[in-house]
């Protein structure tokens, strides 16, 4: 399955609109600063919602730290766990499916630069339900990761990840699958 074709998935099931749609941002807005209203224990993912983030699960926890460059090609399932001083640099899609835990410090492109032409392109990122992502890994552009895959700290992931496997390394290879 193509990395259209998950992100398409993981819209068609959150119910969401692929193109981003300021008036989306807006309701989203109202929403944070009526259900926020004094909370100082959610004030960092309030900050989060108003910037627009494209879509926020239920359950999802991000830590302080978390940084990006757009935040509206973000989008992050239920239940998924961002820890401390990561950044997402969203110039392009990138989904975080259900249930996928992420270590401090990850770093996630999704552009990059063509050596011959000087043009800048951008490619989605695809993170697959289940998947445990440790810390500092760096994930490039156009990168699918298998649903309940493990990515081991400190690699770098420059290709897909397959489904229930284990990755390490610099670049990142295939260690063992998960049974």
């Amino acid at each position: 399955m193509s990395i259209q074709e998950r992100i398409h998935d993981f819209f068609v099931e959150k119910g969401l609109d692929e193109k981003f749609n300021s008036e989306r941002i807006s309701r989203l807005r109202q929403v944070v600063a009526d259900f926020f209203p004094y909370s100082k224990e959610n004030s960092y993912v309030k900050r989060l919602l108003l910037k627009g983030i494209g879509y926020f699960g239920e359950g999802t926890v991000v830590k302080p730290g978390f940084r990006f460059s757009r935040g509206y090609n973000i989008y992050l399932g239920n239940k998924v766990f961002i820890n401390f001083e990561c950044f997402f640099q969203d110039s392009e899609k990138i989904v975080i499916d259900d249930f996928t835990l992420i270590g401090p410090n990850v770093k996630i492109y999704t552009s990059e630069h063509d050596l011959k032409s000087k043009e800048r392109t951008t490619n989605p990122v695809y993170v697959g339900k289940g998947s445990w992502i440790g810390g500092g890994v760096i994930i490039l552009p156009g990168v699918i990761i298998g649903r309940n895959s493990v990515i081991g700290a400190g690699s770098l992931v420059n290709g897909d990840i397959d489904e229930n496997s284990v990755y390490a390394g610099v670049p990142a290879r295939k260690i063992k699958e998960i049974k």
